[in-house]
């Protein structure tokens, strides 16, 4: 299995050799793929000194120089890439050892799959991070599916998340390129969650399988300077969450049969009901006061189950 590594590159400059290494050192990576995205730090330097050291290692920039995001930069890798399989890294992050040997299995008995989804870890910089970390997400330590979810299934479990199946990261997952060709590319019009939102498309048109759940293949670093670790106010979650929902239904009316459209017309009802009150997260009786205010702005959403699914208590 030949795989490009996809990583985009903004202010990493600490990190992204140790990225950069831990990708070269999977057997089954052809070329580690860098887009310097515009930094402000010493990136450039450590990526140029990366490309020269490793013939393995491809550096692109934007036209212009600018910086265009996590999206575009990936995007830019991909049309830019070789390989027949694609994975993704961020500059912050590492491969484990043998990242990509559950997936070559499962790529070589099914012809089938496009896409392995694998557990990911998460490593903290420090203390504070740690603690920051656990008050805007809790003591997540892993990011992973529960169990393995039917390629059919996926979808509906990804977007309407009942029974809290749980969920996988962009860094945990490989895919063959030509899955990128039925989903489009990475959303650049969205400030965040663009790989949220390309998960959920290929979960739509694609057969992705699960393969190590329990042991993490990738490690995701959290520290003072990157998004992830970042408590931010509750409109803007909501915001964000409600441009990837009307993304993804915009791309679906286009894409994807009746029946998964009405999946994604779930998944928006259910960030609805997530809507601020006063700024602040909803409490129960919150949730429901917006899904009755949902239903009387447009009382068609009112007729679809996933509408009154919301109403039930969760777990």
């Amino acid at each position: 299995m030949d795989v490009s590594v996809i990583i985009p590159v903004y202010n990493a400059g600490p990190y992204v050799r140790q990225a950069v290494e831990s990708a070269l050192a999977q057997p089954e990576t052809t070329e580690v793929v860098l887009v310097e995205d515009g930094s402000t730090d010493d990136s450039l330097v450590v990526c140029q000194a990366l490309s020269a050291q490793y013939p393995k290692v491809k550096l692109y920039h934007h036209p212009d120089g600018a910086n265009r995001g996590a999206g575009a930069s990936r995007n830019l890798a991909i049309e830019k890439s070789i390989a027949p399989y694609l994975a993704f890294l961020d500059a912050d992050d590492t491969f484990m050892p043998n990242r990509f040997a559950r997936a070559h299995q499962i790529f070589e008995a099914d012809a089938s799959v496009d896409g392995v989804y694998e557990a990911v870890g998460i490593q903290f910089e420090s203390e504070a991070v740690e603690q920051r970390w656990d008050i805007s997400r809790g003591k997540q330590r892993i990011t992973t599916m529960k169990k393995p979810v039917s390629p059919e299934n996926l979808l509906a479990a990804l977007a309407l998340q009942r029974g809290s199946i749980g969920k996988f990261s962009i860094i945990g997952l490989v895919i063959k390129r030509d899955l990128i060709d039925r989903t489009g590319y990475f959303d650049t019009h969205l400030r965040l969650a663009q790989d949220t939102a390309l998960m959920i498309k290929m979960a739509a048109v694609g057969c992705l399988v699960a393969g190590d759940l329990v042991n993490p293949v990738a490690m995701r670093r959290v520290h003072e300077t990157n998004r992830s670790s970042v408590v931010r106010p509750a409109t803007e979650v909501f915001q964000n969450r409600m441009a990837v929902a009307d993304t993804l239904l915009d791309w679906g009316r286009r894409h994807v049969t009746p029946q998964q459209q009405r999946i994604l017309e779930g998944y928006r009802i259910r960030i609805e009901k997530e809507r601020p009150i006063r700024g602040q997260t909803p409490t129960r009786l919150g949730r429901a006061l917006n899904l009755v205010r949902l239903g009387l702005r447009q009382p068609r959403v009112a007729l679809t189950p996933s509408y009154w699914w919301e109403f039930l208590p969760k777990s």
